[in-house]
């Protein structure tokens, strides 16, 4: 479940992250194999998504404008 106590830890699962960032999981996972957005597979179905990281790695497809901070 994507609550605030997720996103102040820092960290998403990967339902979560579809979720936070406006995307299906399919896309997620397009974006994952093509080493678009970072992630950490711990385990063989656990993967986490940091954040900030994520946030940082999504600011490369900006097209235009000032990156906001």
């Amino acid at each position: 479940m994507n609550t605030p106590a997720n996103i102040q830890r820092g960290y998403l699962r990967k339902h979560e992250t579809a979720l936070y960032m406006g995307i299906s999981r399919r896309t997620l996972s397009n974006l994952m194999a093509a080493g678009k957005i970072p992630y950490m597979r711990l385990t063989g179905r656990l993967v986490l998504f940091r954040v900030a990281a994520l946030d940082k790695a999504l600011e490369k497809f900006q097209i235009g404008g000032e990156v906001v901070q």
